[in-house]
């Protein structure tokens, strides 16, 4: 015997997907830094996105970090991880 109960679809969290049409960029980047294991200073850097109504949105990445090579994998983490519409600014000192 078959049965035709389907399971219930679970309700959709409104607060989760209400004006949200793209993820946390700031988020997404700042944990792509953590987790990279180049950027061996990821707790010196930190991530502020500037979302511009009507103009280019501006990620900021501020910090300081051991190596060149560090700060160019921050920019490549950056750029990779968000969209063309978002410039990237790239702040970080290399000591």
């Amino acid at each position: 015997m078959s049965s035709n109960i389907q399971n219930p679809i679970p309700p959709v969290d409104p607060d989760r997907t209400k004006g949200k049409t793209e993820p946390d960029f700031g988020k997404v980047v700042q944990e792509a830094i953590i987790q990279d294991p180049i950027i061996e200073d990821s707790d010196r850097v930190s991530v502020k996105f500037e979302d511009k109504a009507l103009g280019k949105a501006e990620m900021h990445l501020i910090g300081k970090v051991g190596s060149e090579k560090q700060k160019q994998r921050a920019q490549e983490l950056a750029e990779s991880n968000t969209t063309d519409k978002i410039e990237v600014i790239n702040e970080i000192i290399v000591e």
